[in-house]
C-alpha cells in the first residue's frame, strides 16, 4: 500500500487482509487480539471493522437510464441489481486477469 497526501504513513494492511480480519473478528476473534496477530493498533482494526479503513463494499452510481437498463437486464435473469452487477463484474474482471 502507498501512501497519499490525507494519510502519510503506508499502510500494513492489504485488502485481502482487511477481508480476514472481518471474517475472523464475526467468527468471534476479539479485535485487540487481532491488532497483535496482525502487529497494527486496535484502532486500525477498529478502522477496518467500521469500513472507515479497507472499505468492503464499492458504491457504484448510475445514469437513471442505465440504472433503468440494469434492472431490466437483472429481473429478466431473476437476480437482484446489485447481484447482477456484481457477477458483470467478476465476470469481466476475471477474463482481463492474467492467468
Amino acid at each position: 500500500m502507498t501512501a497519499s497526501p490525507h494519510h502519510p504513513f503506508r499502510s500494513k494492511l492489504d485488502f485481502a487482509t482487511a477481508e480476514l480480519i472481518r471474517a475472523r473478528h464475526r467468527a468471534g476473534d476479539a479485535p485487540r487480539a487481532l491488532a497483535r496477530e496482525f502487529g497494527v493498533a486496535p484502532s486500525s482494526i477498529y478502522e477496518v471493522l467500521s469500513g472507515r479503513s479497507h472499505p468492503a463494499a464499492v458504491v457504484v452510481r448510475l445514469r437513471p437510464p442505465d440504472l433503468e437498463r440494469l434492472e431490466r437486464l437483472a429481473r429478466a435473469v431473476k437476480l437482484s441489481p446489485g447481484e447482477f452487477a456484481a457477477r458483470c463484474l467478476e465476470r469481466e474482471l476475471g477474463a482481463r486477469m492474467p492467468p
